[in-house]
């Protein structure tokens, strides 16, 4: 085995200036449903990197919340179709349906 592959696998991330600013730009639309608005050129990458680190937990906050919301939706909406299903089906079918019922048409 190759132990240069494994040591370049260990290397710590550092984003851009640029990348930063794009991940604060579209964590900020994902979350408050707009784009923030400052003059980046003001902003330090110090500055930069703290608030993307505190967006980024709250993005992941925010999509756990979001996937706990949509579950229950999908289970809301699973028992109104049930209950539509049902419904539907009393449309056509009486609840003391017989064969006289039948033979009266």
């Amino acid at each position: 085995m190759n132990n240069t592959m494994n040591n370049n696998t260990n290397t710590t991330f550092v984003p851009t200036r640029d990348q930063l600013i794009d991940f604060i730009s579209d964590g900020e639309k994902e979350i408050w449903g707009r784009r923030p608005r400052p003059i980046w050129s003001e902003l330090s990458y110090e500055q930069l990197d703290q608030w993307g680190r505190e967006l980024s937990a709250q993005l992941t906050r925010h999509r756990k919340e979001e996937a706990i919301r949509r579950r229950q939706l999908r289970k809301i909406r699973k028992a109104e179709h049930r209950m539509w299903v049902a419904k539907k089906r009393s449309y056509f079918t009486p609840t003391n349906f017989t064969i006289s019922i039948v033979v009266n048409f």
